[in-house]
C-alpha cells in the first residue's frame, strides 16, 4: 500500500480528499445529532415544568431566529484597519 502511494502521488492527493471529506460529513452528522438532542431536551423540559404547548411553540419560534456570523456579532466588521 505504502509502494502504491509513494509511486502515484494522484492515489494519496485521492484518498486524503476521500478521508477528509467523509471526516467532514460526520461532523456535520454529529452536530445534527447534537442539535436535535438538545432540542429535545428543551421541549422535555418545558413540558416537565407544565408550560402549555402554545407557550412553548412560541418560546421556540423566538429561538429560531437565524443566529448572526461572528464577526457582526462581535463587532469585528466595525474594526478599522
Amino acid at each position: 500500500m505504502y509502494d502504491l502511494l509513494v509511486q502515484s502521488p494522484e492515489v494519496a492527493v485521492v484518498l486524503g480528499l476521500t478521508i477528509t471529506s467523509i471526516a467532514i460529513a460526520g461532523m456535520v452528522i454529529w452536530s445534527n445529532h447534537l442539535k436535535a438532542q438538545s432540542d429535545a431536551e428543551l421541549k422535555l423540559n418545558m413540558l416537565d415544568r407544565g408550560m402549555p404547548v402554545d407557550e412553548i411553540e412560541r418560546v421556540l419560534a423566538a429561538k429560531s431566529t437565524t443566529p448572526k456570523p461572528p464577526a457582526l456579532q462581535f463587532g469585528f466588521h466595525k474594526r478599522e484597519l
